[in-house]
C-alpha cells in the first residue's frame, strides 16, 4: 500500500521541479525610471504578468527557449528571445512610441450650411423688447 502512494507523489512533483522561474525589471530608456504596469507575456502561452511599482516582474515556464513579449502603453512593443535558465535578472529598456498626426481639421463654428444639408431643428427669435420699468426681457415670437 505504501508503494502505491509514493508513485503518485513522485509523478506529481516532477513537472513542478521542471519549471524555471526568471525575474527582470523594465525601465524607460530616456528617463531611466522604472515603468509601472507593463505587460510581460510568453508568446504562444497563457503566461502573463505585469510590472510592479518598481518595474520588477517574475515569470515561470517549463520551456527552455521562449519569446518574451513586452507591451506598455505609450511604448514600442518588444519581442525578446530567451534561453533559460538565465544567469542574472533580465533588464529591459523601453523606448517611447512616437505617434504622428495624419491630418488636422479646424472649424470656426461660423460656417453657412443650407437647411437641406443640416440636421436638427432650428428656431429664431424676433421682435425682442425690453421693459425698462420691470428690468425683465420680454420675448415675442
Amino acid at each position: 500500500m505504501k508503494k502505491l502512494l509514493v508513485l503518485p507523489v513522485i509523478c506529481y512533483c516532477v513537472p513542478v521541479m521542471a519549471q524555471q522561474m526568471f525575474t527582470g525589471s523594465v525601465i524607460d530608456e530616456t528617463t531611466r525610471l522604472p515603468v509601472i504596469g507593463v505587460t510581460i507575456a510568453i508568446q504562444n502561452s497563457k503566461t502573463v504578468t505585469t510590472t510592479d511599482r518598481y518595474g520588477n516582474f517574475s515569470l515561470s515556464t517549463n520551456d527552455k527557449k521562449i519569446n518574451l513579449v513586452i507591451l506598455g502603453k505609450g511604448y514600442e512593443e518588444q519581442v525578446i528571445v530567451l534561453e533559460l535558465p538565465l544567469k542574472e535578472p533580465l533588464k529591459i529598456n523601453l523606448s517611447e512610441k512616437i505617434a504622428q498626426i495624419d491630418e488636422v481639421v479646424l472649424t470656426t463654428g461660423y460656417q453657412k450650411i443650407p437647411k437641406e444639408r443640416s440636421t436638427g431643428s432650428f428656431s429664431s427669435v424676433s421682435n425682442c423688447k425690453s421693459s425698462a420699468k420691470s428690468g425683465h426681457l420680454i420675448l415675442e415670437i
